[in-house]
């Protein structure tokens, strides 16, 4: 995982949409990226409230140059404010080798 860092990013939470539209907007834009840039998703429960908007935190691996590219689609995709910030630029990760 050389050069990727784990982020988190904002994304608005839209509540003057209905439930449905709203999930179906998100699952959207979840696919997007997924499609884009390959990014496995981590979501979370926490919502974090901010001037009024409240957002879903979302947490991905990437490059710094990623970031960037998630950021802007994100932004211009909710025409919203978006907030990211780089929680660890160490990761580690392990697989089980499964023996035969």
């Amino acid at each position: 995982m050389k050069g990727k860092e784990l982020w988190e990013i904002l994304i608005p939470k839209d509540f003057s949409i209905n439930e449905m539209y709203r999930v179906a907007k998100y699952k959207n834009w979840e696919s997007t990226i997924k499609t884009m840039f390959g990014q496995s998703l981590m979501t979370s429960d926490k919502i974090w409230r901010l001037e009024g908007i409240d957002y879903n935190t979302i947490r991905l691996i990437c490059t710094c140059q990623d970031i960037q590219k998630v950021i802007d689609f994100t932004c211009d995709y909710f025409q919203e404010r978006v907030l990211a910030y780089r929680i660890s630029d160490k990761i580690v990760e392990k697989k089980r080798h499964v023996r035969n």
